[in-house]
């Protein structure tokens, strides 16, 4: 290729690239614009199921049966409101609130509270990062929520007691550094079409979950700058590697 046809094919991939954000920008605040008023509108709703689902609870506390049909409804309620508000954050508009952060301390912090679910008590975590600098400038609170998605759902990947790894290392690119953190998870790997759409939304349903949830990390690691990708690790079950950059973005 001609100096001047790599040149148009890399204004071309910025276009494509340009025009997909302008897209997803406009999709989400289509998404938002419906959402605000699902949400007025349903809020009495669901709340007076609750509140009725309470009611029969007492009255029928003398038939397990009909209560496991109730519990069915609260659980209903439940996953709708969980829904409700994870299209909320995924849709509304965001600014990182950027800080010098340390990523190591916050994904232990965040595998402690994850580990005190029954579920995962018998979980380990082995951590390879001790070696490398985890430091980033990025919005703590994004941050966090990123975390708690990716480890959660390794978590709930994997069997009762999981042995999930974490590793990291550098990467460079110009006068840019990032950190890439990997987290390994044991099971089964993905087909070609998981690594593909993993993080779209509703792509991946766990029980009693929106199907948002890994969209919702995806959407904050990007609005850093960063990446998401999923693929079958070299050890046998699956990679997630999440990528940071040091610096924030430049805007543009």
């Amino acid at each position: 290729m001609t100096e001047r046809g790599h040149e148009l094919s890399e204004t071309d991939a910025s276009d494509a690239s340009d025009a997909a954000r302008r897209l997803e920008a406009a999709r989400r605040e289509a998404i938002s614009w419906v959402l605000s008023g699902l949400m007025h509108e349903s809020r009495n709703a669901l709340q007076q199921i609750g509140s009725c689902a309470e009611m029969l609870a007492i009255e029928l506390a003398d038939r397990p049966q009909a209560l496991d049909l109730v519990q069915g409804v609260e659980e209903a309620q439940s996953l709708l409101v969980q829904m409700l508000d994870d299209l909320r954050t995924y849709s509304a508009p965001l600014v990182p609130s950027y800080r010098r952060i340390d990523l190591a301390p916050m994904w232990r912090r965040v595998w402690q509270e994850l580990t005190r679910d029954q579920r995962w008590s018998q979980a380990a975590l082995h951590d390879q990062a001790l070696s490398t600098d985890t430091h980033c400038q990025a919005d703590p609170a994004l941050i966090t929520q990123v975390l708690t998605i990716l480890l959660g759902h390794a978590l709930s990947a994997a069997d009762s007691s999981p042995r999930i790894e974490i590793a990291c290392h550098e990467l460079s690119s110009g006068d840019q550094s990032s950190v890439a953190m990997s987290i390994i998870c044991p099971g089964r790997q993905l087909t070609p079409d998981e690594q593909r759409q993993l993080f779209n939304p509703f792509f991946c349903r766990p029980a009693g979950g929106s199907g948002l949830r890994l969209a919702i990390a995806r959407r904050f690691v990007e609005l850093h700058g960063g990446s998401l990708e999923a693929k079958n690790a070299s050890s046998g079950g699956t990679e997630i590697v999440l990528t940071l950059p040091r610096r924030p973005p430049k805007k543009t």
